[in-house]
């Protein structure tokens, strides 16, 4: 049985609502189970409630009635309304609806829109270096729009950034606004100061208590004497943070300088500690444990120099790389990555280790786009193997990169949102070194979407092939796909998928496809639920791919959030194949 009940709050004045009364007073507010809104046209629900402290109960959270809240929230409505042009808008309780016992109430609030003023005119006033045309460009509201406060708002900060970007700093605007309530109209006047463009004088840098000053100054895209460019201003202070020696940039015009025509420019950075510590651990059913440690130094004697350190052990892989890097290589924009390293394979077809090294340039075209350019060698022995596919021996390679990268996530650790998309070659060739000859394409596209409230959907998909240019069409081992387990296709050992000798011992192939997704629900307090499903597999060459052949693994996992990234737990199982549950543990999302 419903109690109707209603307080002191507002009574309607729409005339197709009447508000039902009873002398019943509440002591303790009810839960909120609904709230109903009727005379909304223009604007939803859920957009009104987005003003409102009292919400819907729901499975998380209660939201209890007070009459003090209430009152709040039909001025903030009302409030809300008149902003947007509906200066005779009313918003009042309609009703109040309790059960008998007092716990439960549901909530009827009516709506009175009226009409809507409109802009009959926008005009300008004191502008003599940019047109009307020019300022109107910079402005939302147009005659005929609906009126709304904030647009007028917002238009004033954007003449101030029209005036901005043509280095008018002292740029000053004000607004006048006549209604006219018989035509329900509103006319706009902006009162222009414009002030006179300021130049940049001295450049001034400060914080950096390491960093060589060059290493910043390389970075700034404008110099003294330029006329003051916040776009310019804003280009060199996100590619000085981009050189990640600093946790934060700041670039502003003295204080002091305000109103004179020559200002100084004080560039101010914090910077970050250049050594980094890192170790990882991770576990997989077939792999085992793997533990490894990385070394770093980012900012070597102050140069933005990079060298590290990295050693990686389980019972299958051993590996060592050291590396060196440089992003202004011979004082040019162009960064320049230096590796050599040693690994050690106890595959389950053949035991091999690799030795070598690569020098790779690296032109940034964009903050989101840049190509890579490099040349790689390596020594490559198989000690044994128990497939007669597999030569037993040593064989070199050495090969051209030639890579286009595509990065818009908004954060490469835990992407939220964006895409990443990589194309590489490599040629190889005895021409360059080697004693194999191929070429191999390799396509990667990751994609990260918030699908609502805080649900990731993540989709990763990799495309490869190789082309032999031998006659026999040999490609080593060492240089030939494999797919499965962790990073691959997860619920299949490791390499596992593709191509087998006689004895079903997996032995690479020359074509390979992946595909994976992930949905990783909100994170509550420091954990994540995450559902998974991969694909792939890898096949002989590029005429038998056929994808009704490929593996599916899936699962659930579970990420725990700590100070050194998310601690990742999988349980995947293959779907369409028999096998066992196979099991991972890592830090950092999968992909």
């Amino acid at each position: 049985m419903l109690v109707v009940v209603a307080g002191t709050v507002r009574a309607s004045t729409h005339p197709s609502v009447k508000l039902r009364r009873q002398e019943n007073v509440l002591e303790l507010g009810p839960a909120i189970t609904e709230i109903r809104i009727i005379g909304n046209e223009t604007f939803t629900k859920d957009a009104l409630l987005a003003y409102t402290q009292l919400q819907e109960s729901g499975i998380f959270s209660v939201s209890h009635f007070t009459e003090r809240a209430l009152d709040r929230d039909l001025d903030n409505l009302e409030r809300f309304y008149r902003s947007q042009g509906f200066f005779e808008a009313e918003v009042v309780a309609e009703d109040l609806a309790v059960t008998e016992d007092g716990l439960e109430a549901q909530l009827l609030i009516g709506v009175y829109e009226g009409d809507r003023w409109t802009v009959s005119e926008i005009a300008f006033e004191g502008n003599e270096n940019l047109s009307d045309e020019d300022l109107r460009e910079a402005t939302i509201l147009e005659p005929g729009n609906p009126f709304v406060s904030a647009h007028v708002r917002s238009d004033q900060r954007t003449l101030l950034q029209a005036y901005a970007r043509r280095s008018y700093l002292d740029a000053k605007a004000t607004q006048e606004i006549e209604r006219d309530d018989e035509n329900r109209t509103a006319a706009i006047t902006y009162e222009l100061y414009e002030g006179g463009q300021a130049r940049i004088g001295e450049i001034k840098l400060r914080g950096n208590e390491k960093t060589r000053h060059y290493v910043v100054e390389r970075e700034y895209r404008m110099k003294s004497g330029d006329l003051f460019d916040p776009e310019k201003i804003g280009e060199s202070q996100a590619k000085i943070y981009e050189t990640g020696l600093f946790t934060a940039v700041w670039m502003e015009p003295a204080e002091e300088d305000s109103g004179k025509d020559v200002r100084r420019l004080d560039v101010t950075v914090r910077e970050r500690p250049s050594g980094d510590l890192d170790l990882r651990l991770g576990y997989a059913t077939i792999d085992g444990l793997l533990a490894g440690a990385e070394v770093t130094n980012r900012n070597v004697q102050g140069q933005s120099i990079t060298l590290g350190a990295a050693v990686y052990y389980s019972k299958i892989t051993r590996s060592l790389h050291v590396s060196g890097g440089d992003p202004w290589f011979m004082s040019w924009p162009i960064g320049i990555l230096v590796v050599a390293g040693y690994s050690w394979d106890d595959e389950v077809s053949y035991i091999g280790e690799a030795t070598g090294g690569s020098v790779i340039f690296t032109k940034e075209y964009s903050k989101k786009l840049d190509f890579d350019v490099g040349y790689s060698y390596s020594r490559n022995v198989v000690f044994e193997s128990s497939s007669s596919e597999i030569d037993v021996g040593t064989n070199t390679t050495g090969s051209l990169l030639f890579a286009v990268n595509y990065d818009a996530r908004d954060n490469i650790l835990d992407a939220k949102r964006g895409n990443l998309a990589r194309v590489q070659v490599d040629v190889a060739s005895t021409a360059l070194g080697g004693t194999n000859d191929f070429i191999r394409p390799n396509l990667l596209w990751r994609g990260y979407r918030d699908v609502r409230r805080g649900v990731i959907g993540a989709l990763s998909a990799r495309y490869g092939w190789i082309t032999s240019w031998e006659e026999s069409g040999f490609v080593p081992v060492n240089e030939r796909f494999l797919a499965g387990g962790e990073g691959s296709v997860r619920g299949y050992p490791r390499n596992s998928l593709g191509p087998t000798d006689d004895e079903g011992k997996p032995v690479g192939g020359k074509a390979v496809i992946e595909l994976r997704g992930e949905v990783r629900f909100r994170r509550l307090g420091s954990w994540q639920l995450v559902l998974f499903v991969d694909a792939g597999m890898v096949w002989h060459d590029i005429s038998a791919i056929d994808l009704s052949e490929l593996a599916v693994g899936a699962g659930p996992g579970i990420r725990y959030g700590t100070p050194i990234g998310s601690l990742r737990f999988d349980a995947a199982k293959p779907i369409n194949n028999d096998g066992d549950w196979q099991f991972y543990f890592g830090i950092g999302q999968a992909f």
